[in-house]
């Protein structure tokens, strides 16, 4: 091909035009359509599943720190603080093989001019992955397979014609005759071979810090009489999980004699059984329900998380604790006095001592002094050893230049040596908190650490494999720090005094929290004075005093925390609670 000198400076412009038009982010590869079709319909729809997000509809709101959700409008107002997309689906009673439609209709809010993503996900498994039909705030959409593997693109991102930033977008997946078409507003943006579904859940999905106003989500098949009717299973329950005979249990916990494990079990449902997951792996199961597990237990206590479903998509979820050196349990009332032989199993202090480490830092080398830090956890100890079954010799100490990284952590190791199956334990940091929003890692802050350097810190993993191996019965940390919040699972709705526990209770989530005024206490560590001065009963539970002191900060504090408390995540928690009992 021969090109004219004189053409040139005719050419470079077109070229230069070309690449300005592209999207940002974009390759050169993608086009630009301008052929847009308006999809066939599928024959008789029949809506099976249907949600509109009315006040009161709770079932998508999580409670999770690192959210924003809000019912309003008649619409489901959510927003991501995660540097990572982040989905919400529920399931539906679809495999993804015959003919069938989802509608997303929502809204992008502005965000100062930054480009942001959300869009429908469906076919999703929770563990495996799914399908995204993704829509951006400039006006470009795309379609991708995401996987463990990775992501896959179905569909570039491509260009919304008519587009308008301020209105609602309805998104339209529609599968027909083996083939698969994304709709936007109308708009056919691309069909293809229909891809394969990794589950049957249905729902939304978030991109790296993006919001969204979700109005309408619907899933509609054909041929199934053309009645708009939500699909109700004859089967409403789950599979029952069950394990073998031979092996001792008690509240859900099963004990071993040997840290090399095989566990066996088999599973039940009517509607048959669709698959069975083991903390976030899948187990295989044969075909009349059985299963076997092997592993090695690596602590005294530990858990496995069961998620059990069959084909009508019922969930069972079943957690159960794993202990090879059992406890004999004798359980008494606490205040009744009797012959050592008969201890109280559910008594902090009777059947073994109660340690107290108190570790506050005011005076930090690099990071902003503190007022109330080191007054606070003297002013616990008084109270703790005048009023509660705390004794001065078991009280360990780290203020301010004592509470350096090594100290602590050389203290938690001669924890762990030092104390017995039959202690409890209670620990109590004030001072500086550090949370990497990126890595979603919290951190304590040591006395001499410096700002901006992670490795100084002390990491919330490294306090849970030290809470997890320290052998007490009851473990109780309380942080009074900021983005203590961290740390947490979420909370049990019940629990056992008679089984070991590792309880948390911080003075905020993933937030700052507030020191008070000089020579005063911080806002926090005021009420949960308060409340154990106060307390009149003879054994105050770690959870009625979480209650206690969250109600007085929400009530009559002034200062936006919110104080969280629950087992500690990861731990050890097999189900028990720290109790605060009188003298």
């Amino acid at each position: 091909m021969n090109i004219s000198i004189q053409k040139l400076p005719f050419i470079f412009p077109a070229i230069l035009f070309l690449l300005l038009a592209l999207p940002t982010g974009a390759s050169a590869q993608i086009p630009h359509r301008s052929d847009f079709e308006v999809s066939t319909e599928l024959n008789n729809p029949t809506v099976i599943w249907k949600t509109q997000f009315q006040r009161g509809d709770q079932q998508w709101i999580e409670g999770k720190s690192f959210l924003y959700e809000k019912m309003k409008d008649g619409a489901f107002h959510c927003a991501s603080y995660l540097n990572k997309s982040y989905f919400k689906t529920q399931p539906v009673k679809l495999d993804g093989r015959e003919d069938y439609q989802i509608q997303l209709t929502l809204a992008l809010p502005e965000r100062r001019g930054l480009v942001k993503e959300a869009g429908l996900s469906f076919g999703r498994h929770q563990y495996q992955g799914g399908l995204e039909f993704l829509i951006r705030s400039d006006g470009y959409v795309k379609a991708q397979k995401v996987s463990r593997q990775g992501r896959e693109i179905l569909m570039p991102w491509l260009r919304i014609p008519g587009f308008k930033a301020d209105k609602q977008q309805d998104l339209l997946v529609r599968k027909k005759q083996g083939h698969i078409s994304f709709l936007v507003n109308g708009y056919e943006m691309g069909t293809m071979a229909a891809p394969r579904w990794y589950g049957a859940e249905v729902g939304f999905v978030l991109g790296k810090g993006a919001s969204a106003h979700i109005h309408h989500l619907e899933v509609a098949v054909a041929d199934r009489g053309g009645e708009t009717v939500a699909y109700q299973p004859a089967d409403h329950r789950g599979p029952s999980i069950m394990f073998q005979p031979d092996i001792p249990v008690k509240r859900d916990t099963l004990f071993f004699q040997d840290d090399r494990v095989v566990l066996k079990g088999n599973m039940k449902d009517p509607s048959g059984l669709k698959d069975l997951w083991v903390n976030n792996r899948e187990v295989r199961v044969s075909k009349d329900g059985r299963f076997s597990i092997s592993f090695t237990l690596k602590y005294p206590l530990s858990s496995l998380t069961f998620v059990a479903r069959d084909q009508e998509m019922n969930e069972t979820r079943k957690k159960v604790f794993l202990r090879y050196r059992p406890w004999t349990f004798v359980e008494q009332n606490p205040k009744q006095t009797s012959s050592p032989a008969k201890v109280a199993s559910h008594s902090t202090s009777r059947s073994g001592a109660n340690h107290l480490l108190l570790i506050g830092v005011n005076r930090y080398q690099t990071w902003r002094e503190l007022y109330n830090a080191v007054k606070d956890c003297q002013d616990l100890e008084k109270v703790l050893v005048n009023k509660y079954q705390f004794e001065p010799q078991h009280v360990h100490r780290l203020y301010n230049e004592d509470a350096t990284r090594e100290n602590i952590l050389e203290k938690l190791e001669s924890l762990q040596n030092r104390l017995r199956a039959e202690d409890n334990l209670l620990i109590y940091y004030a001072g500086h908190g550090f949370y990497d929003r990126q890595s979603e890692l919290g951190y304590w802050v040591p006395v001499e650490a410096r700002k901006g350097k992670v490795s100084d810190y002390i990491r919330n993993s490294t306090l849970h494999d030290y809470l997890a191996t320290i052998p007490t019965r009851h473990t109780f940390l309380i942080a009074d720090a900021c983005y203590a919040g961290s740390l947490f699972s979420q909370v049990r709705g019940d629990f056992d005094p008679s089984l070991p526990s590792r309880w948390a209770f911080t003075s905020g989530g993933v937030e700052r929290v507030y020191d008070g005024e000089p020579g005063t206490n911080s806002p926090f560590a005021s009420y949960l004075l308060e409340v154990l001065r106060g307390n009149a009963q003879a054994g105050l539970t770690a959870e009625q005093l979480i209650q206690k002191v969250s109600r007085k900060m929400r009530i009559e504090g002034s200062f936006p925390q919110t104080p969280k408390g629950s087992p500690l995540r990861k731990a050890g928690d097999g189900g028990g609670v720290f109790t605060f009992y009188q003298k």
